[in-house]
């Protein structure tokens, strides 16, 4: 169980396990999310204008980078139809025109909406074809065997990954932990279990499943599994007609004689309910909306357990408490609490309780027909504290240097941080909201842009001249880092019980330690250890991402290489950002996917920013000198990188 399998089994399941629906960071989005952008541009009823030109040539540009990242069959499946579509907003949508000085023009030809329409509707319907699942399956897989770094690198098999994710949410499958992918995943590592659970519900006789012995191979070859998973995958999700979903609700004092109902949506007080569910003749005297379901002889005798009730398991006699039941019907097994959830916020945000009052707890119950032993274990009410490291604390060294520098922090500058410090908390707030964290960092960079221009840049100009060399360099430098830390602290090449020692390894391990008692990761150090990290993880995932740093790092001409294509996907990624922030403005249509795939790149654009201006309070100077300072060392250290690919640039000084 415990063992190393092949490399590209385990990178393939490294890949499918990772959480969010996008794990790319190069900003390609995925088949779904463009197509369901254009489909919403083409159902706005508003007449386009030429301000509106920029969004469609973005979308176009973003649905051309979609198809050529994808792999091969998935490619070939959507290609009639995205060429025409690209074809039709290019060259019938987009029209070249003269203005009245003779100068070109790009306008809207709004007749030629219908069309652009139609073809952005047949892409839709092909989303939902069974073939173009499985060629998205297939090619993730053959993404994870071809160990070519130049055709897969790392960042392409995490596109592929997010383009079978994406469909399969499309088609209101379940991408989670029991889901249709992983299964699949398990289902080539030769999974007993899941390889009976796919036979099963296939209707095909399951192979013999013994708990006691779950690592005896199956008997099915390569080919046999291939062929389960990909009909496995495909299968459509169980439909539940009726799922009865239970939430606890804190600092609710206002639900008196029992019970209040609101539809499918009742609330029972903690107190009434839980002294009358063991008295069944009770319970349906008390109660005027009966939850059949929890008057059971197995429920009775667990909440008559009173050791057993806590904040996880049991119905608790605790005013102020209130449980919230809500009935879905018609819904897909793994989509019922999600959906129970959002109606009953949906619900309480109409109603708009008092601060800190009426507030949803963690946990749930579901009751969907289905035995289980334990149906009143709810799990914690909240959020897990996360854990604290001290090797993380960094502030004293941070607090020493500043000192030594000579740069403190006093009233007049307290001040002047203000306006920063407020742009920069509103960003860390929207940072669970995609669409918030792209209107917070379009405001942070705006502001900033005007205190460094006086707005006599266009916003994306900004980006371009002041931003986007530093982001390029950082980008780098992060993906170096987390590579060479993953191979060296995280990760080992062979974890398999009783696999060898690495002596090699333990001394690049030494090598990097720095600060006190070693709590200090040297990342230039680390950097120089690539090729060699990459000779020890031959065999294992890393290798891909290990490989792809040191073809990229190893001379000026391949860092210019990658950071002119990089450079490109950053453009791309202001494009979206754009017109994500035109829609927001201008009353939509907002792609919640588009902002989805450039949440992380906004946050951090608007981060960097944020702390550039910063610096510039905390070193005396005015953010428009110092915006240009920095501008101007960025440049000369990519200029330096792309001439002698010294590695040291990509620090900061």
């Amino acid at each position: 169980m415990f063992e190393q399998r092949e490399r590209w089994l385990e990178e393939l399941r490294d890949h499918v396990t990772r959480k969010g629906a996008v794990t790319s960071t190069t900003g390609h989005m995925n088949l779904v999310a463009i197509s369901l952008e254009i489909a919403d541009a083409c159902a706005d009823e508003r007449a386009q204008t030429r301000i509106h030109v920029p969004n469609w040539q973005s979308m176009a540009t973003d649905l051309e980078d979609a198809v050529s990242y994808l792999g091969s069959e998935a490619a070939t499946a959507v290609r009639a139809e995205t060429v025409s579509l690209i074809d039709a907003i290019r060259n019938q949508l987009l029209s070249e025109t003269a203005d009245d000085t003779g100068k070109t023009q790009i306008s809207i030809d709004n007749g030629k909406r219908p069309q652009v329409t139609d073809f952005s509707a047949a892409l839709l319907a092909r989303l939902d074809g069974d073939d173009l699942l499985v060629a998205a399956w297939r090619d993730l897989v053959a993404g994870c065997r071809d160990s070519s770094h130049i055709t897969y690198p790392y960042d392409r098999i995490a596109f592929l990954r997010d383009n079978a994710i994406a469909l399969l949410e499309h088609r209101r499958q379940d991408p989670g932990h029991w889901g249709s992918i992983r299964t699949a995943v398990d289902i080539l590592f030769d999974s007993r279990y899941s390889v009976a659970r796919a036979q099963d519900a296939l209707g095909e006789p399951p192979i013999a499943f013994d708990p006691r012995n779950q690592t005896e191979p199956t008997g099915l070859t390569d080919e046999e599994r291939m062929n389960l998973a990909e009909r496995w995958i495909v299968r459509p999700p169980s439909t539940e007609d009726t799922v009865i979903v239970w939430f606890r609700i804190a600092n609710a004092y206002s639900v008196h004689g029992g019970d209040l109902a609101h539809g499918d949506i009742n609330f029972y007080s903690a107190q009434v309910l839980a002294g009358v569910i063991t008295n069944h003749a009770a319970a349906r005297t008390a109660l005027s909306v009966v939850p059949e379901e929890l008057l059971t002889d197995q429920i009775r005798e667990q909440q008559a357990n009173i050791g057993d009730i806590d904040e996880y398991n049991g119905l608790e006699h605790q005013p102020g408490l209130v449980y919230a039941r809500i009935v879905v019907r018609n819904i897909e097994h793994h989509a019922a609490v999600a959906e129970a959830r959002t109606l009953l916020h949906a619900l309480l945000s109409v109603l708009h309780p008092h601060e800190d009052m009426w507030k949803i707890l963690n946990g749930h119950l579901v009751f969907d027909g289905r035995y289980t032993t334990r149906p009143l274990e709810w799990g914690p009410k909240t959020d897990l504290a996360p854990t604290i490291f001290a090797e993380n604390d960094y502030v004293a060294d941070g607090l020493r240097a500043l000192t030594a520098e000579g740069h403190l922090i006093g009233p007049e500058k307290a001040r002047q941080l203000q306006p920063i410090l407020n742009l920069a908390q509103a960003l860390d707030t929207a940072r669970s909201d995609p669409e918030a964290i792209v209107m917070a960092a379009v405001r942070a960079i705006e502001h900033c842009n005007s205190w460094t221009t006086r707005g006599r840049k266009e916003w994306g100009e900004f980006i371009r001249l002041y931003l986007r060399d530093e982001f390029t360099r950082i980008a780098f430098l992060r993906r170096a880092t987390e590579a060479t830390f993953d191979a060296i602290v995280r990760k080992l090449p062979d974890s398999s019980p009783g696999a060898k020692p690495q002596p090699q390894l333990h001394d690049i391990r030494e090598s990097v330690d720095a600060g006190s008692w070693g709590r200090l990761f040297d990342r230039q150090t680390a950097i120089g250890h690539i090729a060699t990290l990459k000779e020890i993880y031959a065999d294992h995932p890393l290798v891909r991402r290990l490989s792809e740093l040191d073809d990229i790092l190893a001379t000026g001409n391949s860092i210019s290489a990658a950071f002119d294509t990089e450079h490109t996907r950053v453009d791309a990624q202001v494009a979206r950002l754009t017109r994500s922030r035109n829609a927001a403005i201008h009353g939509g249509p907002l792609s919640t996917a588009a902002c989805d795939s450039i949440a992380d790149f906004a946050y951090d654009l608007a981060s960097q920013v944020l702390h550039t201006a910063t610096w510039a309070i905390v070193t005396g100077k005015s953010i428009a000198n110092y915006m240009r300072e920095n501008r101007g060392e960025n440049e000369r250290r990519i200029r330096i990188l792309r001439k002698t690919g010294d590695l040291r640039q990509l620090h900061a000084a």
